[in-house]
């Protein structure tokens, strides 16, 4: 009783915007639990009842296995090193999908309409030699955006690149790191479209739409019942 009261609770406070109930949310059903497992830690920043923010901070190259491995047409095993370019392709749509599985997962618990989605990674300072976590690839996306995409055919590089984002691809794919970069801010929602900004306005008038409907249907029956 008390599990069904906490969810309860929960179901009535996230609609009104409630911050903490978003955060209790994350909490509760942990949607990116599968995420830390396999290395990647978040950070969450709650801007708004309608924006998310999140810093991931994911795993190094060492990530993708560097051999490729086939069966001859005898049936034998064939081990051969993985060419670079497809090590570096493959390394870069791990880093893609990954800021793509966490919007997707926020939007699906959270009634937020933006998400900016900021990928840190290794990055190496030729300066020094040496290596820190700098943001590599940053993206801001839209509930309606993400609607629209068919995940059973897309290609993480490819989706991102059409969407709002700052990062480098060429760069990362010939040299087989990404460059790092200034992390997208709330302020870049100021210079979207109103069609991508405007998501709650839309659907505030769909609500309001229906509401007219039924009203307008209600007057029509009860003036044919006169």
């Amino acid at each position: 009783m008390q599990e069904w009261q906490k969810k309860l609770s929960l179901a009535v406070r996230i609609p009104t915007g409630d911050l903490t109930a978003y955060q209790e949310a994350l909490q509760e059903f942990s949607p990116l639990a599968e995420l830390e497992e396999l290395g990647a830690e978040m950070e969450f920043t709650m801007h708004s009842a309608s924006l998310f923010e999140c810093c991931l901070t994911v795993k190094d190259s060492s990530v993708i296995p560097p051999e490729a491995k086939s069966l001859t047409s005898t049936g034998k095993l064939s081990v051969k090193d993985m060419p670079r370019a497809r090590f570096h392709e493959i390394y870069q749509d791990y880093v893609c999908s990954a800021i793509l599985r966490v919007a997707r997962e926020l939007f699906a618990i959270l009634p937020i309409e933006h998400a900016i989605v900021t990928a840190v990674g290794e990055v190496l300072d030729t300066a020094t030699g040496k290596t820190a976590d700098k943001p590599v690839l940053s993206m801001v996306v839209s509930r309606v955006e993400l609607k629209e995409l068919q995940w059973e055919f897309l290609d993480p590089s490819d989706a991102i690149s059409k969407m709002t984002h700052k990062g480098d691809f060429k760069a990362s794919r010939k040299s087989g790191a990404f460059q790092a970069i200034t992390a997208l801010t709330p302020a870049v929602l100021k210079e979207l479209p109103a069609a991508e900004a405007d998501f709650g306005v839309r659907l505030s008038r769909i609500i309001l739409f229906r509401e007219q409907i039924k009203a307008e249907h209600a007057a029509l029956l009860e003036r044919s019942l006169s």
